[in-house]
């Protein structure tokens, strides 16, 4: 018999507001259950693409055993890096090709340790775009969490024709 895993929904960002410098937050929530888990900081000096990526991290390092992860992330940065990239840095020992010449990646060690949670945790990643009202400041967690299902219901739910509209006709 096959134990059940547990499935989170984590919900990350990173913003640069004048009140605050640079922003990070993400917020885990069991999926069918009431344990839910928020943490946020400032880093000062940061660009915001790795603030998301150190949120992404802090969120599946704060799962204590295996689980399913259903990530929600506005950042290209972070669902590209986990969807398409990662497996080829690791085999080019976290580098890629510029011009010509193999360079160390962006924001590597930050990287090896997604790696890392990877091999722990099943994840799947799902982009998520706020609102201008929920990326102007930050928001409690409830209603991030709120807005995320919604996002993550509207995505699951809606016929993929409503989502990716036909883009051609077959003449009669």
């Amino acid at each position: 018999m096959q134990a059940t895993t547990d499935h989170y929904l984590l919900y990350t960002e990173a913003l640069r507001t004048d009140e605050s410098g640079p922003h990070w937050k993400f917020v885990l929530q069991s999926v069918g259950g009431n344990v839910q888990l928020s943490a946020d900081d400032s880093e000062l000096n940061s660009r915001t693409s790795r603030l998301e990526l150190l949120a992404v991290v802090r969120g599946l390092e704060a799962i204590d055993r295996p689980a399913r992860v259903t990530l929600l992330t506005g950042s290209r940065y972070v669902s590209r890096g986990i969807r398409r990239q990662l497996s080829q840095w690791r085999e080019d020992n976290w580098q890629w090709e510029r011009f010509g010449e193999f360079v160390p990646i962006r924001d590597r060690d930050l990287w090896q340790r997604v790696d890392h949670a990877l091999q722990i945790h099943q994840v799947e990643c799902s982009d998520w775009q706020a609102d201008d009202g929920a990326s102007a400041a930050p928001a409690a967690a409830g209603s991030l969490f709120a807005a995320a299902m919604a996002t993550l219901r509207r995505g699951i739910l809606t016929p993929l024709t409503a989502i990716w509209p036909t883009t051609f006709t077959r003449a009669a």
